[in-house]
């Protein structure tokens, strides 16, 4: 009784003790007042290298959309914004203008971002990439905003401030900056965690409804209310979230069915795909830890250095969550492990991006490094990001 009484008081309010604590821990107080001023020359310099990495870009190559064979005519796209429509960009804007088709590698994507984006007039225009592109900077700009908010209110400025220098920092975060659904998922897990204590529970039921269409890791989240359910905390509310995350799922299998003719067509697209991702690798452990230490370069689609160094650091954050808030920490690894095992680490940096969760310890860290190694970090991730974003504007693998 002891131990849940505990874990229940820590997944209510021990959130804002740890945090209040940390903030007074950190190592180097100038960065108690200046953190926001480190923000926004960031920010700026990041803008600064997605443009040098563009204009350092070569000119594109037709055989890449001749070689990927989409049903989209890519001549009709302005030359201008044709790198802004490289890897799944491609496929993304495929279902927007002619829906999903059997055999094909865009089956494997989720319905939510190209829906989206037929909705707002994106189809077989001529600056649909750039469209994207806009909107999912949207996106992330104000789920990032909402975040900010929230963190200000719920635990200080200080540390709101740093859950925005570790997005900003993320290795694979250029991606919220191109026409990936990265940046919806990301707006909605923002919006269902700050106002899941709030009274507006229909924000939050409408958020959990939306997320298992955006990315397969969304059902995933359903674990917060599960936890929720089972320690007596507002059980209604959970119980309605629950609901509506199986609902979502169900669309999403319907929408698969009614398209593609099986509910699981997705899951059979991913053949298409770098490694072939399977839900059976979840029982091949061997493959798992063999795949670990599998290193071929510093970032390919099979054997990235970086995909693997940053599965290693994600899990150190996975277990400082269950410090703050339990539900938190088994959601983030269940959306990071089970990746990590079917995709054989495929992409994995990009899917820490939208594991809002690990902002926390990520940003707490940040807070308690020395300026100089804070600077190390920052120069680290820069040039990682350039070295991304201009992988994918060449139409490499840089996501």
């Amino acid at each position: 009784m002891f131990c849940w009484a505990a874990l229940r008081k820590r997944e209510s309010d021990y959130l804002i003790e740890a945090f209040r604590e940390g903030v007074d821990r950190m190592i180097d107080p100038i960065l108690r007042y200046r953190i926001a001023w480190i923000c926004i020359p960031i920010l700026l310099i990041k803008i600064g290298v997605y443009g040098l990495a563009w204009l350092n870009s070569a000119a594109v190559d037709a055989q890449y959309f001749e070689g990927s064979k989409p049903r989209i005519d890519f001549n009709k796209i302005n030359p201008e914004v044709l790198k802004l429509a490289s890897q799944d960009v491609l496929w993304y804007l495929e279902i927007v203008s002619k829906g999903y088709s059997s055999g094909k590698d865009s089956g494997a994507f989720y319905p939510a971002w190209p829906f989206f984006l037929r909705w707002i007039g994106c189809a077989d225009s001529a600056w649909s990439p750039l469209i994207a592109a806009g909107v999912s900077t949207i996106f992330w700009c104000l789920g990032l905003v909402i975040f900010f908010r929230w963190a200000a209110t719920t635990l200080s400025r200080e540390v709101a401030w740093s859950l925005v220098l570790a997005n900003l920092l993320l290795p694979s975060s250029m991606t919220f900056w191109i026409g990936f659904t990265e940046s919806l998922f990301f707006f909605l897990f923002v919006v269902f965690v700050t106002f899941a204590d709030d009274r507006r529970a229909w924000i939050c039921w409408l958020t959990a409804l939306i997320l298992p269409l955006t990315r397969p890791v969304g059902v995933f989240v359903v674990i917060i209310p599960g936890v929720w359910w089972l320690l007596g905390h507002r059980r209604v509310f959970a119980s309605v979230c629950i609901l509506c995350f199986l609902v979502g799922w169900s669309i999403y299998f319907g929408i698969m069915w009614y398209h593609l003719g099986h509910p699981l067509a997705d899951w059979a697209a991913q053949r298409f795909h770098v490694n072939s991702p399977s839900l059976s690798y979840l029982k091949d452990v061997p493959r798992f830890l063999g795949n670990l230490f599998h290193v071929t370069s510093f970032h390919d689609p099979t054997g990235s250095l970086l995909d693997r160094l940053v599965f290693i650091g994600s899990f150190w954050g996975v277990v400082r969550l269950w410090s703050i808030r339990p539900s938190w920490c088994v959601t983030t690894g269940a959306m990071l492990l089970i990746p990590a095992m079917t995709n054989q680490f495929l992409s994995f940096s990009r899917f820490t991006i939208v594991a809002i969760p690990l902002l926390l310890p990520i940003g707490q860290m940040l807070m308690r490094l020395r300026f100089r190694w804070l600077c190390l970090w920052i120069a680290l991730s820069l040039a990682t990001q350039y070295h991304l974003i201009h992988r994918f504007f060449t139409f490499g693998w840089g996501t």
